[in-house]
C-alpha cells in the first residue's frame, strides 16, 4: 500500500557510491531521504539530489506561505492509491504558483465521438475523474483549478489536469499552421519535456520514443485534432476515433 516511504522506490543502505539509473527514485534507508538519480548514466548517491524527508511532505508544503520552493527542472513523485509512483517534473514557476508535467504510462483516445472543444473529450473526462481521483487527497486537494479551451471560439473549461497545448509547449508568439485553433487559455510555458525520453537541455527536447502526443488544440472548423510527434512537429488531419496516443498532462500548484 502506498504510503509516505513507499515500497516502489529502490531502498539503499547508506552506500555513497551505490549507482543509480537516471530519474530513478531513490530511497535512503540510513539517512531517511528520497533522492533521484540525475541526468549522467550510473551517477551514484553522492551526486543525487534529495527532493525531501518525504512526498506526502512535500506536495504539503509546496507554494504555501514559502514553505517550500520549486525551480523549472525539479522533479518529484506522486504515489498514486493503486501503488503505481509517477514522476513529475516541475516545467513552469511564477508569482501565481509552479506548473508540474507528467507522462501517463500508458495511450488513451482523445475521443471516440465527434467533438469540438476541449471540455467534450473523452481524453479530458477521463484525466478529471478516474486519473485525478488516483491522486492522493493531499496532492489532489492542493491542485488549482484553471480554465483551458481548445482554442478559437471555445471559453475554456474549469479543470485539474489538461494536456499542453502548442503555446504552452513552444511559447506565445511561435509561428503555426492557419489551421490550428489558437488557445486562448494558455500559461504560455515556452518549454517542454517528455519524461518517457532523456531530459536533456531547454530547447533540444525529444520524445525519444515513436510515440506521438496529444495536443490541446483543435484543427480550424472541424473535429479533428493535432498531436506532436517523437520528432517535435505538429501534425493534424487525424480521426480522433481512430488513434491512441501518448499522454502528457499537466497540473498546477497555487503559490
Amino acid at each position: 500500500m502506498a504510503g509516505n516511504n513507499s515500497l516502489q522506490f529502490l531502498r539503499g543502505n547508506g552506500v555513497k557510491n551505490e549507482a543509480l539509473l537516471p530519474g530513478q527514485p531513490y530511497y535512503d534507508m540510513q539517512n531517511n531521504k528520497l533522492y533521484i538519480g540525475n541526468s549522467t548514466t550510473n551517477a551514484n548517491i553522492s551526486t543525487a539530489k534529495p527532493i525531501g524527508l518525504n512526498i506526502q511532505a512535500y506536495w504539503e508544503g509546496l507554494g504555501r506561505d514559502g514553505a517550500l520552493a520549486a525551480s523549472i527542472g525539479d522533479t518529484s513523485f506522486i504515489e498514486l492509491i493503486n501503488d503505481r509512483v509517477l514522476s513529475a517534473l516541475c516545467v513552469n514557476v511564477d508569482t501565481s504558483g509552479t506548473i508540474w508535467q507528467v507522462s501517463w504510462p500508458e495511450k488513451h483516445i482523445m475521443s471516440t465521438f465527434s467533438v469540438l472543444t476541449w471540455g467534450s473529450t473523452e481524453l479530458c473526462t477521463w484525466l478529471n475523474s478516474t486519473v485525478i481521483n488516483l491522486f492522493p487527497d493531499y496532492l489532489k486537494n492542493n491542485i488549482a483549478s484553471v480554465t483551458k479551451s481548445s482554442g478559437g471560439d471555445d471559453p475554456g473549461i474549469s479543470c485539474k489536469l489538461w494536456v499542453p497545448s502548442a503555446e504552452e509547449i513552444w511559447g506565445q508568439n511561435a509561428t503555426f499552421s492557419s489551421s490550428l485553433d489558437k488557445d486562448r487559455n494558455s500559461d504560455y510555458l515556452g518549454y517542454y519535456r517528455q519524461l518517457l525520453g532523456n531530459p536533456t537541455s531547454v530547447g533540444s527536447e525529444k520524445l525519444n520514443s515513436n510515440n506521438n502526443c496529444w495536443l490541446r488544440n483543435r484543427v480550424t472548423t472541424i473535429d479533428q485534432w493535432y498531436y506532436l510527434n517523437y520528432s517535435l512537429g505538429i501534425i493534424g488531419n487525424i480521426p480522433v476515433n481512430y488513434n491512441s496516443f501518448s499522454v502528457v498532462f499537466c497540473f498546477k500548484i497555487p503559490s
